[in-house]
């Protein structure tokens, strides 16, 4: 018989829905049903409860034999699905020639209804249909299937929830894949959503899926509108609060589900985070209404929605953040190159800074309307005070303008004097701060951050927005946009007090240089009168010998004093810029020599003699000169000699020889003095002739020397055109000076 294949059908079809296979939907499976059963339709009910009525039968499944187009259900439940509701055990018709009868919407009348107890719960019937009364077979199989009935439907509910999962979940992971390579737009997402909407739609039968979400910071609409399956064109935004049983999913708050008979909720969540709603609603009217097994299947899709909305929420920061880094790098720089600009001036422009400071806070901190600095002030015995000397954005209450004049003074300073006194960055949301601060609303949000340099405090830098939240890396951007405006005021400063450093400098080296100059021209003279005269005394009478040592090195003492005031004259010269005017004569080898002689005596007798240390002159070197001249100053050339003399007797071991010899070539006479003693090393040869420097060896050594000897005979070879040379070796060292010959000409040394 048809009815036995269809059981055999119904139960390999049962077995293999429990295995895992595929099943198809609920209506395949109540055709199954009506097939094995014989029945012409089929209906599976599911009570819904609401308010209104404890007990409203639902249609959840509908099937009609040989129908070409979609089933439709009855406008009410009969009398035996009634009576199988109420009764909960199966119901047959009593009146057996109703049975032939159709009813006024085209179904048989029906000839049984089974009770069906869902395995969450839920209460249901199955209502066969058909033109004749059950048969004693399809009867024992209706009775067979109140067994495996609940737990078919309960596969078939789950594969349906999984295959709706898991199409959602492709949907999204499409939008992350398309929002990885664009950036984030919010109407790409809406779109994704619509037909994640119109998914929903079509596995619940209903016409109208919306979802809601919740924007950070948006505190009057916290769950506008986002997407929808509706083609509504008029269909516009609303507050989920207004709006039904939405609106008590709110109100009540917590991660809960609600439905009724017309309209289903679920909130987006994760964990006990609320990201919003999804509505459904549309259904075809009754007999259809929303079940707690819908509710169970939107569930699941909700979370899915939740996570893929905080996802996206922390992406589009992380984006935000890294393009508001970006911004402020190029926006600092700016700043850098406005500062160094403005500190070339003689009178720096504070406002242009302050601008483009509080330029940059609004531009690259998110929902920022508004900034101000507050620069300390000296308020006498009293220490310092606060005034705000520039303000964009909302105007204080009472203000008439934006922007204040500088030096203007608020009488709203209270949060900006915390500030001052705790030295550190502070943020407020409380309303009753902002009101105290007289910000026009809305603002909700207050940042105050210390423009310092270290322990030195200028001033207080504001930053406010109207959003609920305090924007994410604000307070780091107002922290280094407050210290570049710290690090302004102290350059600043710092030049301000360096300009005024070197004004002091400048009289007190003008000073140095008049009494130096004045030391020369009182000393020169004199110490030339006494070098004459010593040396007259000694070539005019006869001496025993330690009259004559004495005689002599009386002579190398004026001799060196008569440097010294030379040395002064330079060094007032070169203090004021000026360079030492020589006085370039053509001298012949003997006149060299004699000079020569006489510096080496000099030195040999001002020096120490318990060190021994001999000066010796190379005649022959010198003479090597032959007919030529030789263009120098002979006073320049005395003190050079000298002066390398003198470090030549400071720095030379004991019982060592100066050796002072002579050098021709085609172009220059050069005069080289050799000495061993302390090692210089080859770097340092060049900074040895740099004004006041001593190498480290030279300063453990002796205490004796200024740095000065080498600098001013550097500059008194280069006005004669000359050069010197440092040349060390070792423990030897050579300072050579290279004079030009009378027929030559050589380039001053730059």
């Amino acid at each position: 018989m048809e009815s036995v294949s269809s059981a055999s059908w119904l139960s390999r079809m049962v077995r293999a829905a429990l295995r895992g296979e595929p099943s198809g939907s609920l209506d395949d499976l109540v055709g199954v049903i009506g097939q094995a059963t014989g029945a012409s339709s089929v209906i599976l009910w599911e009570a819904v409860h609401s308010q209104a009525n404890p007990a409203v039968p639902s249609v959840l499944a509908i099937w009609t034999d040989g129908a070409r187009s979609a089933p439709t259900a009855p406008a009410r439940a009969d009398s035996v699905t009634l009576a199988a509701f109420a009764h909960r055990s199966l119901a047959i018709p009593l009146a057996a020639d109703e049975s032939s009868t159709p009813a006024a919407d085209g179904h048989r009348p029906a000839m049984a209804a089974l009770p069906v107890d869902f395995l969450d719960g839920g209460q249901g019937v199955l209502t066969l249909h058909g033109g004749q009364p059950l048969g004693n077979e399809a009867f024992d199989l209706a009775v067979d299937l109140l067994e495996v009935l609940p737990e078919l439907c309960s596969v078939v509910r789950d594969r349906q929830t999984l295959d709706l999962v898991n199409l959602c979940d492709g949907i999204l992971r499409e939008a992350e894949f398309e929002t990885s390579l664009l950036p984030l737009d919010r109407d790409l997402l809406a779109g994704h959503l619509k037909t994640l909407c119109e998914a929903v739609g079509q596995s619940l039968r209903c016409a109208d899926v919306s979802i809601y979400l919740h924007e950070p910071g948006e505190a009057e609409q916290p769950f506008p509108l986002v997407a929808t399956s509706s083609e509504k064109s008029d269909h516009q935004p609303v507050h989920v609060r207004r709006a039904g049983v939405a609106g008590q999913s709110v109100e009540r708050g917590g991660p809960n589900v609600e439905a009724d008979q017309e309209e289903m909720v679920a909130q987006l969540a994760t964990g006990e985070h609320i990201w919003g709603l999804i509505s459904c609603s549309g259904l075809h009217g009754p007999p259809f209404h929303f079940t707690p097994a819908d509710l169970s299947l939107l569930v699941p899709v909700g979370s899915l929605v939740a996570q893929h909305w905080s996802n996206w929420l922390q992406r589009r920061m992380i984006s935000a953040e890294i393009e508001s880094w970006r911004r402020l790098a190029a926006a600092i720089t700016g700043l850098n190159k406005l500062v160094a600009d403005e500190l070339k001036r003689d009178a720096p422009r504070d406002e242009l800074i302050y601008e483009k400071a509080l330029s940059i806070v609004q531009d690259v901190v998110q929902d920022c309307t508004g900034a101000g600095v507050h620069r300390t002030v000296s308020a006498g015995s009293n220490g310092s005070r606060l005034e705000r000397v520039l303000a964009t954005g909302s105007p204080r209450a009472g203000a008439a303008v934006n922007r204040r004049r500088k030096g203007e003074t608020s009488r709203h300073n209270f949060f900006a004097g915390s500030v001052h006194r705790s030295k550190s960055q502070l943020i407020t949301t409380e309303d009753q701060a902002l009101a105290d601060e007289g910000l026009d609303r809305p603002v909700h949000w207050l940042i105050g951050t210390p423009i310092s340099v270290g322990e030195k405090f200028f001033g207080v830098l504001e930053a406010f927005g109207p959003s609920r939240e305090v924007p994410a890396n604000s307070a780091q951007v107002c922290e280094i946009v407050g210290d570049q405006i710290g690090l302004y005021q102290h350059l600043q400063e710092s030049l301000r007090r360096l300009h005024e450093t070197r004004q002091h400098l400048q009289v007190t080296n003008r000073g140095q240089a008049e009494a130096l100059e004045d030391l020369e021209h009182q000393l020169v003279s004199p110490l030339i009168a006494a070098t004459s005269r010593t040396e007259l005394v000694l070539k005019s009478a006869r001496f025993d010998s330690k009259t004559e040592l004495q005689l002599r090195a009386i002579r190398g003492l004026c001799r060196k004093a008569s440097r010294v005031a030379m040395s002064a004259g330079v060094f007032a010269a070169l203090s004021k810029g000026a360079s030492p005017k020589a006085k370039v004569e053509v001298h012949g080898a003997d006149d060299l020599l004699r000079m020569l002689i006489a510096a080496a005596d000099d030195a040999q007798m001002l020096s120490n003699p318990r060190r021994r240390i001999g000066f010796d002159v190379d005649r022959a070197s010198i003479q090597g000169l032959g007919r030529r001249l030789v263009s120098f100053d002979n006073a320049f050339l005395e003190q050079c000699i000298g002066n390398i003399l003198d470090n030549a007797a400071k720095y030379s071991y004991e019982q060592t020889r100066v050796e002072i010899s002579g050098l021709v070539t085609e172009e220059v006479f050069a005069v080289a003095v050799t000495s061993t003693g302390l090692a210089l090393q080859a770097e340092d040869a060049v900074l040895a002739l740099q004004r006041n420097w001593r190498g480290a060896r030279a300063r453990n050594s002796t205490g004796e020397g200024s740095g000065l000897g080498l600098w001013i005979v550097d500059n008194l070879m280069r006005s004669m055109q000359a050069t010197i040379d440092i040349i060390p070796a070792d423990e030897r060292t050579t300072v050579r000076l290279s004079l030009p010959l009378a027929d030559q000409t050589r380039p001053r040394r730059s």
